[in-house]
């Protein structure tokens, strides 16, 4: 039906456990209701998330015409969200956030998904829909908290919970970001701890 492909913190799917390499294969792109995604992420507690510090990314191209319809939303700073897994999972010295999507982002959540019925529909008429491909990505950065370390790597960790009825998942193994390459040589000091 669709190739579903994985991207996350500026890392291939080789990031992804095998484990949830297959519950994300399994998910159907048709059905999955964008809005209701959960994002988690755990970082070392030298950092800190703010609103807009991580992204989800949404893509989809239509295998006949290599249109591509792609989304970038902002994902606003929650508490942790209520999970066995995720206590279970939190480290000393880390702290995991949940990630929620802005209101005002619901109308092209939306349309998101009608474009992605539309092209689904269309697909099914012309028995191409197997050419199609959608992608799902989480991109991290964060500040330095001012009592952090400089010289420590910010580690992350991003959980997923596609659907309300799911548990979540490890989406992407702790990797280390470094980010002074992604601010152009500066470290992002927090402006307040």
């Amino acid at each position: 039906m669709f190739l579903l492909v994985c991207l996350a913190v500026s890392a291939s799917c080789s990031t992804i456990p095998i484990s949830s390499q297959v519950r994300m294969a399994t998910l159907d792109p048709a059905t999955l209701d964008f809005s209701a995604i959960e994002v988690a992420v755990r970082i070392n507690e030298d950092y800190k998330l703010r609103d807009g510090d991580v992204t989800l990314g949404l893509s989809l191209r239509d295998g006949l015409t290599n249109e591509e319809f792609v989304e970038t939303f902002l994902l606003k700073v929650e508490d942790m969200p209520n999970s066995p897994f995720l206590k279970k999972d939190q480290k000393r010295e880390t702290q995991i956030y949940g990630m929620s999507f802005d209101e005002a982002d619901r109308a092209r959540l939306l349309n998101f998904r009608d474009k992605f019925s539309e092209l689904l529909a269309r697909g099914k008429e012309t028995k191409a829909s197997g050419k199609n491909s959608f992608s799902l990505n989480v991109n991290t950065k964060g500040c330095l908290r001012k009592s952090g370390n400089p010289f420590e790597k910010m580690k992350v960790k991003v959980y997923l919970k596609p659907k309300p009825t799911a548990k979540f998942m490890t989406f992407i193994k702790e990797r280390n970001i470094n980010l002074v390459d992604q601010s152009n040589g500066n470290i992002p000091f927090c402006s307040e701890n």
